[in-house]
């Protein structure tokens, strides 16, 4: 399929697995969904027929169903039979289990903020942003990324910076007292996100 990964590489045509189906026995699945989210459609959770036990003794048979030689090939006449004159192009379903799950990365935005923020005092948002998207943000929403902020106590504010004419923006601490100089450190991770350049 030709794949283009955003903002990262020109489209190529690579080997992959599209229509992936994915089970979980977490509410969010381990994944990170973005509100709006047209991509996934999310069944509602399982649940027992009968027990546990006879759950378990289900999968276990869907299992072995599915990994016989002759399954891939069952299932993909068997879809292609299956009429698609009920399907509208562009509409998405999102069902009750899928609200959930994009309220439940809601909450991992919060709290991975929360976590970035207890490490350091004064960053630019290029370092968070590469924050979120080493940790599954791939789409980020400055409103909601604000607000989170914002619940953290930080705010936005121009500063000068030591060994430069130039001031940047800085998220800090909102203490209402005058904020503390850089640190070395906190300057050499401000400068990879930045234009600034020191002799």
């Amino acid at each position: 399929m030709s794949v283009e990964i955003k903002g990262e590489q020109t489209r190529v045509h690579r080997d992959v697995y599209a229509r992936i189906m994915i089970f979980s026995n977490l509410p969010t699945a381990g994944l990170t969904i973005e509100e709006g989210d047209r991509r996934l459609y999310v069944t509602q959770p399982n649940k027992h027929k009968v027990s546990v036990e006879e759950s378990k003794e289900f999968f276990e048979r869907f299992v072995e169903v599915l990994e016989r030689p002759e399954t891939p090939a069952q299932l993909y006449h068997y879809f292609l039979s299956v009429p698609l004159t009920d399907f509208k192009r562009g509409q998405h379903i999102s069902t009750d289990a899928h609200k959930v799950m994009i309220e439940g990365s809601t909450s991992a935005l919060n709290e991975l903020i929360r976590d970035y923020v207890e490490d350091r005092q004064t960053f630019v948002e290029g370092m968070l942003h590469e924050h979120l998207r080493n940790n599954g943000i791939k789409f980020i929403d400055m409103d909601k990324v604000k607000a989170a902020l914002g619940n953290c106590g930080y705010v936005k504010k121009r500063r000068e910076v030591k060994g430069s004419e130039k001031r940047i923006y800085l998220w800090q601490p909102s203490t209402g007292q005058k904020a503390q100089s850089l640190t070395d450190k906190e300057l050499k991770d401000i400068l990879k996100f930045t234009s600034l350049s020191f002799p």
